[in-house]
């Protein structure tokens, strides 16, 4: 019946998010000189990236600059001082393949089950990932379980027609909230290979309706380029330049201004 249904679904979504995990783990070892340029030439303390990206390229690459930390570099702390601060925040919008879900608080009671659900109320970090940022062995999440289930099924939002926070609800609620502050506080916002999708409609209202309408925009999303600055014009943007139609083009378009 029904719940037979519900769960078939529910193992075939957790299969998903764990293949597409397994799979930025297999290339995350490639070279990335864009991030890497962007990390090193552009990016500045105080910045805030909001990300739909799941694979953790560019904050590889803000650590190797020193601009990024992860004890609370993506918006939450993971553990109280055990990195520098963050010069710079990785708001990653739709999770990422660096973090996991501890069920049940890593207890194998499946009684225990806090006011945030049973995942807790934030992702944990495995120690894989510390070792992937090169922090020394003793640098690692205290809440990583040493026993009981963890998986990455509520730690990525899967690509789709409609998108499902209301695992661990709070904890997205508080992330996109930080986006939004970020957007409002914002000289100059940045827009690079996000297209808008109509299908991103909680992404689409954090940025079309942004108060934020004196802010400098720049878009670099190719082909996309011109109906989204049309759709910031609308919403009331005023300062808008599409003339960089890729990410490389916006950084040597940045580093031509700098000669």
């Amino acid at each position: 019946g029904f719940a037979a249904c519900n769960r078939n679904l529910s193992l075939f979504l957790t299969a998903i998010t764990e293949s597409l995990g397994s799979y930025f783990d297999e290339i995350r070892a490639n070279d990335a000189s864009l991030y890497r340029r962007m990390a090193e030439e552009v990016c500045s303390p105080g910045d805030t990236i909001i990300t739909f990206n799941y694979d953790v390229s560019l904050e590889a690459e803000l650590c190797k600059a020193k601009k990024w930390h992860i004890g609370d570099g993506y918006g939450f702390v993971v553990g109280d001082g055990i990195t520098p601060p963050s010069p710079i925040k990785v708001l990653k919008l739709h999770g990422s393949t660096s973090w996991i879900d501890s069920h049940f608080g890593g207890s194998l009671h499946y009684g225990a089950i806090g006011p945030d659900g049973p995942l807790g109320s934030r992702p944990v970090i495995p120690p894989r990932e510390f070792k992937f940022f090169a922090y020394p062995p003793e640098v690692v999440d205290s809440q990583y379980p040493r026993k009981g289930g963890v998986s990455r099924s509520g730690s990525m939002i899967l690509p789709g027609r409609s998108k499902d926070f209301t695992e661990r609800e709070r904890f997205w609620q508080d992330l996109w909230g930080q986006a939004s502050e970020a957007l409002r506080n914002a000289s100059e916002i940045v827009i690079i290979g996000y297209s808008l999708p109509p299908s991103d409609g909680r992404a689409r209202k954090l940025i079309l309706e942004n108060e934020n309408r004196s802010a400098k925009v720049t878009i670099s999303c190719g082909k996309d380029n011109a109906r989204i600055k049309k759709e910031l014009a609308a919403g009331g943007f005023t300062t808008i330049d599409r003339s960089s139609r890729y990410f490389a083009d916006w950084l040597k378009a940045l580093q031509l201004q700098q000669l």
